[in-house]
């Protein structure tokens, strides 16, 4: 099986510019139960769903939606095709979130997709209680079953939102990975993220549709925001909401608006 693999790999350009071979037969191995060294230290076995999942990935299929969960901060998230896949860039936001949220408060997760944000922060917040709102069917599916299974069902809900035109629930504070890439970024990104859902993508031509109706909206004064943004969007921020701090990823881009 593992020259039926490296032949998949190397007749594939994708495979080779952005998978590590040896990660992605590891985690397919784990997947079906196996040792993630079994095929590399030349024990064969037979799976032909593993050479099927292998061929989805070097065609640039998602990992996340092959493996069918993600790690995200400390805990496994559920994910399907039609939630955005979640990032450990996206791991800065929680922490602020952790950190800034008052004690004893109610917070909103726009945008929540798979509700890795609001699920990580109520994991290390006992005290919070949250609502994880998206637009989607699939991530109303898909967040359920995350809200279920990491056993914080008491302190948090799922409402279907649709947020250019239904009114916000009450919470003291907000938190929003909204679409925020560019019509023309768009255009550009690689194979597997444009499998994501373009509807937790596409920020409108600038990136800024979701963060400019924020900053007119009254559902959104006078509460502790902190959104994820795009890798140059920090200044474009400030300017709408007339201030606030921007809080840089590992790589030194900019990655949280927060205003309080």
């Amino acid at each position: 099986m593992l020259g039926k693999l490296k032949e998949l790999w190397q007749s594939s350009d994708f495979a080779r510019e952005n998978l590590n071979f040896r990660e992605t037969v590891g985690l397919l191995l784990e997947k079906y139960g196996y040792d993630r060294d079994t095929l590399l230290l030349g024990k064969e076995i037979s799976c032909p769903e593993l050479i099927s999942d292998f061929e989805e990935a070097v065609k640039g299929e998602p990992f996340g939606y092959i493996l069918g969960k993600v790690p995200f901060f400390k805990e496994n998230f559920f994910v399907e095709e039609g939630v955005l896949i979640p990032r450990c860039d996206s791991e800065v936001l929680v922490e602020k979130a952790i950190e800034l949220i008052p004690k004893n408060a109610v917070f909103a997760d726009i945008c929540t997709g798979s509700g890795c944000l609001g699920i990580s922060v109520l994991k290390e917040r006992p005290d919070l209680k949250a609502i994880l709102l998206d637009i989607s069917p699939i991530a109303k599916r898909v967040c359920e079953k995350n809200i279920s299974s990491l056993g914080v069902a008491d302190r948090c809900s799922f409402i279907q939102f649709d947020l250019f035109n239904d009114t916000l629930p009450q919470c003291s504070a907000i938190l929003m990975n909204p679409p925020y890439i560019t019509k023309e970024e768009m255009k550009k990104l690689p194979r597997n993220v444009m499998r994501e859902p373009a509807l937790a993508l596409d920020g409108g031509e600038d990136g800024l549709d979701f963060y400019r109706y924020a900053a007119s909206s009254k559902d959104f004064k006078n509460k502790l925001l902190i959104f994820e943004i795009g890798y140059m969007q920090g200044i474009a921020l400030r300017e709408l909401f007339g201030g606030g701090d921007i809080v840089p990823d590992l790589s030194g881009n900019d990655r949280v608006f927060i205003l309080q």
